[in-house]
């Protein structure tokens, strides 16, 4: 009976893992009228480092026009 539990278990667990990527839709995720967008063009920096666990730190970033 035990092992009829896991099993079960399993299986819902692993079906609930397909669904972890959330999906962006178009009509969800797009600007709505009133919106304000703002972009704003910052110097360069290089991240310095790559693969997992690092952290890029872009604080000391320099706006190029004020």
């Amino acid at each position: 009976m035990k092992r009829f539990f896991y099993i079960v278990a399993m299986i819902l667990f692993s079906s609930l893992s397909l669904y972890s990527q959330p999906i962006l839709e178009n009509h969800l995720h797009r600007p709505r009228s009133g919106d304000v967008l703002v972009r704003e063009e910052v110097s360069f920096i290089s991240p310095d480092g790559k693969g997992s666990g690092v952290t890029w730190d872009f604080s000391r970033l320099v706006p190029v026009k004020k």
